[in-house]
């Protein structure tokens, strides 16, 4: 019998770390964070979103950028949202 892998399935990571003093250390994870299977949780996504926006928008407005994206749902007027992002 022969297996030959499909590249269209998703067989997740694996990482290998060699040490200084020949320890090999390994782990496969079969569904990283961030894959539908192991999906990212809102806290996660705040603080990422709040690393790359800070810098830019300033905390404040991060933090109403973050508020109304997570009532994105409930907004009337997106107009909102997008004067918060538009740079002067």
């Amino acid at each position: 019998m022969k297996i030959i892998k499909n590249p269209l399935f998703w067989s997740g990571t694996k990482n290998q770390v060699s040490s200084n003093n020949g320890t090999v250390l390994k782990q496969h994870t079969r569904f990283p964070p961030g894959t539908k299977e192991n999906p990212l949780t809102v806290e996660i996504v705040s603080a990422k979103a709040r690393d790359l926006m800070s810098p830019v928008l300033g905390a404040k407005k991060t933090e109403r950028v973050i508020e109304q994206v997570l009532e994105l749902e409930n907004m009337r007027d997106i107009n909102q949202l997008v004067s918060l992002i538009v740079l002067n």
